[in-house]
């Protein structure tokens, strides 16, 4: 399991703990029907990280193995969640819309229980990108060329999101679902 989709496990187990759903071992609960749920985790980056493992394993002539390029494909992180907790059906599906990317994922969520489609959906968003040095460099770099990184050399006040005289945002990662119910 990819980094990523160990982070998103860990945020989703959490999220159906809170409202009762998952059982001792963080499957769900046997009276929970796996078909009336879905998972919707979404990120801005996707796993890019495992696009550069791909990539530096080439560089270094190490052997790329038929699983790896799976690691890599933006869906990991829901595929595996559902894999480990036992969600069968439903919808389990990765999307991505930048910075307002969990935004959009609480939507669907929202939509598709209003509908009667589902009765409950996890949904969440996840950033990982700083489990490999490479990789962070290369992120700071693009965002530092975009001009949108914070110049400001206070790590109190560099992040200021919605604050009028903001001077750009402050790269991190993290990860966060909540449960919506019928």
């Amino acid at each position: 399991m990819s980094y990523n989709a160990g982070v998103a496990l860990l945020v989703v187990r959490d999220a159906l703990k809170r409202v009762g759903l998952l059982d001792s071992e963080g499957r769900l609960l046997a009276s929970v029907n796996p078909e009336r749920g879905g998972l919707l985790f979404y990120s801005g980056s996707g796993q890019q990280i495992n696009y550069y493992d791909i990539g530096r394993k080439v560089d270094e002539g190490k052997k790329v193995f038929p699983t790896d390029p799976f690691q890599a494909f933006t869906d990991q992180p829901n595929v595996r969640v559902a894999e480990q907790i036992g969600l069968e059906g439903g919808k389990v599906r990765f999307g991505s819309a930048a910075c307002a990317s969990s935004m959009y994922a609480f939507e669907d969520a929202y939509l598709q229980i209003a509908s009667g489609e589902l009765d409950f959906v996890v949904a969440g968003g996840i950033e990982t990108m700083f489990d490999d040095p490479g990789h962070s460099e290369k992120l700071f770099a693009i965002f530092d060329a975009l001009r949108s990184l914070s110049r400001n050399p206070d790590p109190e006040t560099a992040n200021r999101p919605f604050d009028k005289n903001r001077d750009g945002f402050v790269l991190g990662e993290g990860a966060a679902a909540l449960t919506l119910r019928s």
